[in-house]
């Protein structure tokens, strides 16, 4: 298959889309894998608003016009660049789908139509109470993420379970952000104390986050995550290592 787009032609190994954040918001997202490409060819071809050509084999042309907002680009370092294009939601579209998603949830939890901020901040408040007495495993925990507390500075007890970055976290080890403030999403010591949970299905993979501590975040038999090629994998051994590192103990998953 061959790429096309603002004049430059690419081999194209794998095109697959599916609904990823992007831009702070969930979006269709068309991940483009490109073979003896650089990195500087992609970012300059695939610029905001380009339109995107595929052909295939046949040389039959697909011309897509709604997946125009440039996205990460990954040089995997076997010859190979990862490119993102997601849907060109305006921010009112995105704004829109946010408001009307978090509408229905609300709903769909308190069992009717909830009008003022006081009464949704007594359902918030309901539903974290119960999501912390739960005796759920990672995937569930995963599965309900969305009713789960957003990560702030302050005191965080071990089990405690909260969203930040992208992920889900649990506290394996507890530690006060108001005595240690570089103890923040991202910093290389957060993994010290707080650990990702992994999905068990395509639907609850995350993103990669590399293992730190042993067996308290390695990846086990069953679980599922993104790498950083963009591609869904399986683990069929428990590893600390990465598809890179270690190949032979993860299965690419096709589609």
């Amino acid at each position: 298959m061959q790429l096309k787009s603002n004049d430059k032609t690419f081999d194209l190994l794998e095109a697959s889309e599916r609904d990823e954040m992007m831009a702070g918001h969930r979006r269709k997202v068309l991940t483009l894998v490109l073979n003896g490409a650089t990195y500087a060819d992609v970012a300059a071809a695939l610029t905001d608003g380009t339109t995107l050509t595929i052909m295939d084999d046949q040389g039959h042309d697909n011309v897509i016009t709604d997946r125009t907002k440039p996205g990460p680009i990954t040089d995997n370092r076997d010859g190979t660049i990862t490119a993102k294009m997601g849907a060109a939601n305006t921010i009112e579209q995105d704004l829109q789908d946010e408001v009307t998603s978090k509408a229905e949830i609300i709903t769909a939890i308190a069992g009717k139509s909830v009008q003022t901020t006081d009464e949704a901040a007594s359902v918030r408040a309901d539903v974290e109470s119960l999501f912390v007495a739960s005796t759920m495993d990672d995937d569930g925990k995963i599965r309900a993420s969305y009713l789960c507390k957003e990560w702030k500075p302050g005191k965080h007890e071990k089990g405690e379970v909260y969203n930040a970055i992208g992920q889900t976290w649990e506290v394996h080890q507890s530690y006060d952000n108001s005595a240690n403030p570089d103890i923040v999403p991202g910093d290389k010591s957060w993994p010290v104390f707080n650990r990702p949970l992994h999905g068990k299905t395509a639907a609850t993979a995350r993103p990669w986050v590399k293992p730190e501590h042993g067996t308290t975040d390695m990846y086990h038999t069953g679980e599922y995550m993104i790498y950083t090629d963009g591609a869904l994998y399986k683990c069929l051994q428990d590893t600390n290592f990465s598809p890179d590192e270690y190949a032979q103990v993860w299965e690419k998953q096709e589609g």
